[in-house]
């Protein structure tokens, strides 16, 4: 009986969650609605491009942070979260990069697939990234107009 009783309690705030005002239904949950503050997210992804184009109107972050290590190649990655700051102001996929350890985040999966080359010079403690050859390659042959 105290099962299905907390079972009917969690489903009820489920619903109240997914209902149209969910930050009146965070204030029953036991964090008291500190979840809902002004901690929303420091960008729209409906700011940028025309008003019918809604590719335009995404916020890129992975791309972003290509142009960025494209522009400082060799940087470590205090410089490009240096970096990743002062173009926040201007970019949208940048302002999609919350954090430092977002960006980080971010570079491992770049890593990951191939579009960034990490590595640690001797005598530093710091990683370096450069673009990764496969993707500089793929970028090459996109450029180049089709030859049949």
């Amino acid at each position: 009986m105290l099962l299905r009783t907390a079972a009917a309690r969690v489903c009820s705030r489920l619903t109240e969650a997914t209902s149209s005002a969910p930050l009146a239904a965070l204030s029953s949950w036991p964090l008291g609605g500190r979840l809902a503050g002004p901690a929303a997210a420091p960008f729209s992804s409906t700011s940028v491009g025309e008003p019918g184009s809604s590719k335009d109107a995404r916020a890129y972050p992975t791309r972003a942070l290509i142009e960025v290590i494209r522009e400082n190649s060799g940087a470590s990655t205090a410089k490009l979260w240096a970096e990743v700051q002062s173009g926040q102001a201007t970019s949208e996929g940048l302002r999609a990069i919350p954090s430092k350890r977002r960006m980080k985040l971010l570079l491992n999966f770049m890593k990951k697939n191939h579009k960034v080359r990490a590595w640690r010079p001797q005598k530093k403690n710091a990683f370096v990234y450069r673009l990764h050859p496969m993707l500089l390659r793929k970028e090459t042959r996109a450029a180049q107009p089709a030859q049949h």
